[in-house]
């Protein structure tokens, strides 16, 4: 039988089993195994982890999902008894009234955050659909019931706060109103439950059809201003008030996932419409602004990467198929080179004293062995072209920390991403096997081998005798692509940006050739121009006017 050699390439699995080293060893016994949400890694100083009002339902949530995205792709089973700690806690934040809670410390309040109840939906019906687990289809009943008691609700639809206090809203950002949806609608998809769906729709109608403008007529975020209470407020745009990414973003992500499974083509055309928009204020290479409008919006968060890749992926597979492109590019760079690994070049940036004496863990914060229970997340915050970004503002304030920041929120929805882009490589339906990516993977149909960036190569493996659709980057002339199989050159057509061949039989080997395009591209993020250079979908460098303290892109292996 025909074998094929790797090159070193792009592995995502490779980079998923690094992901679950994070994510069970981030919780440890003093925690009582709540994640520590906050990790920090300081530019010449003491790297910590710290507790968080994000670190219940929300991070707890997060961290169930990834791991269990992360243990469908490579069966790893490391650290399943943190697994179950995790869960074992993620029921314990839950009240009577069904929301998610967090536990009242010296840093937070007892509170129901929005942002936990979207978590807690994701976990549990994972856990349900993985594990049948029964308990997690009980407690999603008990806590839609509970959302559906705490819904804005007017005759456009429904809408949420941002903290429930167990009596009243806390209003601080009109973003986050429609935050649950993902949850909602992962949910529907994985239960089958009509409350879920149906409260996913209010949602969607009040973000889509509401006189209230979440959303711009382009596209751009709509925000409110004033305090209070939600009624009777009017709106402004994105520059005046609040411009949080990832609330809009996720949002979004959701409503194109429900515009799909109804059928509702205005749910899609509204979707693809602010996604367009957000691309033009991100990289074409995955960097998006976390935050529109506050000192330091240069910083990126994963969170909103993760919606981004997510809302490409839909659109792609309905028809859009010049968002493949989009979609590579973002996992190709920004992807990778924001995960967290640990190396000699990072132990220089952060400590200038040989043997550091590390401060005592408080009940907050610990300092123990935190570079290797950090390895395998994803920074986020995190500049274009810097590691390290600023906090709580931006570089140019002195009274900022540089640090490597990696968060509870973005580490987990980097693990998700690459879920997200290895569920996707390969495809089938009843037309035959699509390749969607040139990625390394491996399926039951084909085996993928991409020489992807040293040369324009992929090499293919047929285990199944299917008709093949093998996807070509829309800037390659399609007058330059070859196709051999067993090195024989042959005739082939196309279909939209797919080469299409209709006669691969068991054990053949295919080879797909087309050159790279290389160039230069002009960028300005964040009001910084940058200037990045492409072999291909894939960066080979980044320059800007700004000294980077760890630079991204040093891939000088392939310039």
């Amino acid at each position: 039988m025909a074998t094929l050699v790797y090159p070193d390439t792009l592995d995502v699995v490779k980079h998923i089993n690094l992901g679950i080293n994070y994510l069970i060893r981030n919780p440890d016994a003093k925690s009582n195994y709540v994640p520590y949400f906050g990790g920090k890694v300081p530019y010449k100083g003491y790297p910590r982890l710290e507790r968080t009002e994000w670190d219940y339902g929300d991070g707890t949530g997060r961290f169930i999902e990834a791991l269990i995205l992360a243990r469908m792709v490579t069966g790893n089973q490391d650290g399943k008894e943190i697994e179950e700690m995790l869960i074992r806690n993620l029921y314990s934040f839950f009240k009577d009234d069904g929301l998610s809670y967090r536990e009242k410390t010296p840093w937070n309040d007892d509170c129901a955050d929005i942002w936990a109840q979207r978590g807690s939906l994701l976990a549990l019906s994972l856990l349900y659909k993985t594990r049948g687990d029964r308990e997690a289809l009980n407690q999603l009943k008990r806590l839609l019931r509970g959302l559906e008691q705490v819904a804005i609700k007017d005759k456009e639809g429904s809408c949420f706060g941002y903290l429930w206090t167990g009596n009243k809203w806390i209003m601080e950002n009109e973003g986050i109103c429609f935050v649950p949806m993902e949850g909602l609608v992962k949910c529907f998809e994985m239960t089958g439950n009509e409350e879920a769906l149906n409260l996913s729709i209010s949602l969607a109608n009040k973000m889509v059809y509401g006189r209230d403008r979440y959303f711009n007529e382009d596209g751009s975020f709509g925000c409110w201003q004033g305090e209070g209470d939600l009624k009777g407020r009017r709106l402004k745009s994105y520059e005046v008030t609040n411009g949080h990414v990832h609330s809009r973003t996720n949002a979004i992500f959701a409503l194109l996932q429900l515009g799909i499974l109804t059928g509702n083509k205005d749910y899609i055309a509204f979707g693809k419409k602010v996604y367009d928009w957000v691309r033009t204020q991100s990289s074409r290479f995955g960097w998006v602004p976390e935050n529109l409008i506050t000192p330091g919006k240069e910083s990126s968060e994963m969170c909103c990467f993760t919606d981004m890749l997510g809302i490409q992926l839909l659109l792609a597979k309905i028809g859009y198929s010049e968002y493949w492109d989009h979609v590579e590019q973002y996992v190709r760079n920004h992807l990778v080179e924001a995960q967290f690994i640990v190396t000699p070049v990072i132990k220089e940036s952060i400590m200038d004293i040989p043997k550091p004496k590390f401060p005592q863990d408080t009940p907050r914060i610990t300092y123990r062995e935190v570079l290797e229970r950090l390895e395998g997340g994803f920074a986020g915050p995190i500049y274009p072209n810097d590691l390290f970004s600023a906090y709580p503002n931006s570089r140019e304030n002195k009274d900022s920390e540089r640090l490597i920041d990696i968060s509870g929120c973005c580490a987990p929805s980097g693990i998700k991403a690459l879920y997200f882009a290895w569920s996707n490589i390969v495809t089938k339906d009843d037309k035959g096997i699509w390749i969607n990516l040139a990625l390394n993977h491996t399926t039951e149909w084909v085996e993928i081998i991409s020489n992807i960036p040293y040369e324009g190569r992929l090499d293919i493996l047929i285990h199944e005798a299917l008709p093949l659709y093998i996807r070509i980057p829309t800037w390659v002339c399609k007058d330059d692509v070859e196709l051999f199989v067993n090195e024989k050159e042959e005739r082939y057509e196309w279909v939209d940006r797919y080469i299409y061949y209709r006669r691969a039989d068991r054990g053949d080997r295919l080879r797909i050739q087309y050159p790279l395009r290389e160039m230069k591209e002009a960028e300005v993020l964040a009001g910084t121009p940058y200037e990045v250079s492409w072999k291909g979908d894939y960066v080979t460098d980044i320059k800007s006017d700004i000294t980077p303290i760890f630079p991204l892109y040093m891939r000088r292996e392939i310039k």
